[in-house]
């Protein structure tokens, strides 16, 4: 009999869906990690002064608030590259956010909410683009 081999695609990396922990410290991390990463994101911070020191400070979940009581609500605080729009960097953000927290860790986000330098930013659901709330 050939021996099994493990799948290519790095699922054999992630542990099963029924161990994965929820824990808000680990999905902030998470969160923080894949929204530095997104292209014309300057850094992750929050907004109030003790956000903006952990974020000097290089904390993993600065700029990172995240509640899962009743529902799993984030919010994501950003500054953006000068030139690059704000509205389409959230999207970026929030694809990728959305996209590997339910990947990685087994759960959906129930509420996002991406802020670019302190003011919210809505990407509409249905396909017709970013847009600033206020």
């Amino acid at each position: 009999m050939p021996a099994a081999t493990a799948p290519s695609d790095g699922a054999a990396e992630r542990p099963p869906a029924a161990h994965r922990s929820n824990d808000p410290q680990q999905l902030a991390r998470l969160i923080r990690r894949v929204a530095r990463e997104a292209y014309g994101v300057a850094e992750v911070r929050g907004q109030g002064w003790r956000q903006r020191l952990l974020g000097w400070l290089d904390r993993p979940t600065a700029g990172v608030t995240v509640t899962t009581d009743p529902q799993l609500r984030v919010q994501v605080d950003l500054a953006v590259v000068p030139g690059v729009p704000g509205a389409q960097v959230a999207s970026n953000v929030e694809e990728a956010v959305r996209y590997l927290v339910q990947r990685d860790m087994g759960v959906a986000i129930d509420v996002l909410e991406i802020r670019v330098d302190g003011v919210p930013v809505s990407v509409d659901q249905r396909g017709g683009g970013p847009h600033t709330l206020g």
